[in-house]
C-alpha cells in the first residue's frame, strides 16, 4: 500500500508534465489539484466526483486515449481502493494500463500501472496476478533506469512483502536483500 500512495504520486508527477495546450491543461490541472487536495482532507466522497469530473474532461480535452485520462483513471482508482472498494478500483487500474500499455509499453507510466494493479491484487489475495505484475514492472524500469535505480529497489520490496505473506521466505529475503543494496547506493551518491 505505501508503494502504491509513491507510485501514484510519481505518476502525477510525470503525467502532469505532458504536453497540452494550455487552456486545455490549466482546467485539467486545476481539476486534479482540488482532487488531491479533498483527498488530502480525507473527503474521499467529494474527490471521487471531481475525479470522475476529470475524467470526463480528460477524455473530451485530450482523447480517449491519452496520458492525462490514464492519469486520472488511476487517480480515481487510487480513491476507490482507499476506501476498499477493490473491484472498482481494479476495473479503473486495467482500464489506464490498457491506455498507458498502448501508447508506451516500456514507460514509466506503464510500470507505475503495472505496479498498482499488482497492490489491488495483494489487497484481493490474488497473489500469484500481483507478484506477475510486481515482475513486469521491475523489468522495465530495469531497462530504461537500470537495476540500482530507486523505483526498482521500492517495488523490489512491495515483491519481498508478497512473498513473506505466501510464506516464500528465502525468495523474500533475497528480494529484500536485493532492495537494501539498491538503498544503500542511492544513500552513497
Amino acid at each position: 500500500m505505501k508503494n502504491f500512495i509513491k507510485i501514484f504520486f510519481i505518476s502525477i508527477f510525470c503525467l502532469c508534465l505532458a504536453k497540452a495546450t494550455p487552456a486545455q491543461e490549466q482546467t485539467w490541472d486545476e481539476l486534479m489539484t482540488q482532487v488531491n487536495t479533498l483527498y488530502q482532507q480525507n473527503n474521499f466522497v467529494q474527490a471521487i466526483e471531481t475525479a470522475k469530473n476529470a475524467v470526463k474532461l480528460a477524455e473530451k480535452e485530450f482523447g480517449p486515449d491519452k496520458n492525462e485520462v490514464a492519469l486520472t483513471l488511476n487517480t480515481l482508482a487510487y480513491l476507490y481502493f482507499k476506501q476498499g472498494k477493490n473491484a472498482e478500483a481494479e476495473n479503473l487500474c486495467k482500464k489506464s494500463l490498457g491506455i498507458v500499455e498502448k501508447i508506451s509499453p516500456y514507460s514509466d507510466e506503464t510500470a507505475a500501472a503495472f505496479n498498482n494493479l499488482a497492490e489491488i491484487y495483494v489487497a484481493e489475495k490474488k497473489y500469484s496476478d500481483a507478484e506477475s505484475l510486481y515482475k513486469r514492472s521491475i523489468d522495465i524500469v530495469e531497462k530504461r533506469l537500470g537495476p540500482n535505480d530507486p523505483y526498482v529497489g521500492m517495488v523490489l520490496e512491495s515483491l519481498a512483502e508478497l512473498y513473506q505473506t505466501m510464506g516464500r521466505l528465502e525468495e523474500a529475503k533475497a528480494t529484500l536483500a536485493r532492495a537494501q543494496q539498491i538503498s544503500e547506493k542511492e544513500n552513497i551518491e
